[in-house]
């Protein structure tokens, strides 16, 4: 297996610890029963948790067979705050239910567009592209599933991504680029 190839299993190995552990954190809550408003809801991301867990599973061991060195899970900061280093762009996330699937979304529909970008790097080997593609699908299905437990909520959003989505992030709490001086 190529580096590219080994690059693009433990990009998707990054991409899947961050949304199992988001959900995983989720469903630790000491209030994890009431915290998702329903029954269902909370089974929904139960699932959705089973599933992400299923993908870091799966791509540690292409890793393994592939003689390659499993990275260890990195620590993650859902708040949006840099580990402190800023203030919080979302100080709620595992208090506010509204919050969380906000969150929820920016992930599955990162997670669909870093699968679909890779693709093309797989091209050569059958077995990582089914593999790829069929992990594509589930995340496109949980982002459709997380958009329409928002929509429930009163958010504008569709069940898939769409231009005519209200925004996730609020106007002013995003870290602004800057832009490098120019030459003359």
């Amino acid at each position: 297996m190529n580096t590219t190839v080994l690059d693009v299993i433990k990009l998707a190995l990054t991409l899947e610890y961050l949304e199992s552990e988001f959900y995983t954190r989720a469903l630790a809550l000491p209030n994890a029963a009431t915290f998702f408003g329903s029954t269902e809801n909370r089974t929904a991301i139960q699932t959705i948790a089973t599933h992400e867990n299923q993908h870091v599973a799966l791509l540690q061991r292409l890793l393994t067979e592939a003689g390659a060195v499993v990275p260890a899970k990195p620590n993650f900061d859902f708040t949006g705050s840099k580990n402190g280093a800023q203030p919080a762009l979302y100080p709620d996330v595992f208090t506010n239910l509204d919050t969380f699937l906000r969150v929820a979304q920016l992930l599955e529909d990162a997670g669909v567009r870093a699968y679909k970008g890779q693709v093309e790097f797989l091209v050569s080997d059958n077995y990582l592209l089914e593999a790829f593609v069929r992990t594509h699908s589930t995340e496109a299905r949980h982002a459709s599933h997380i958009r329409t437990m928002r929509r429930q909520r009163g958010a504008v959003v569709k069940s898939w991504v769409s231009p005519s989505d209200a925004a996730i992030t609020t106007a002013g709490t995003t870290p602004t680029r800057r832009t490098p001086a120019r030459l003359p």
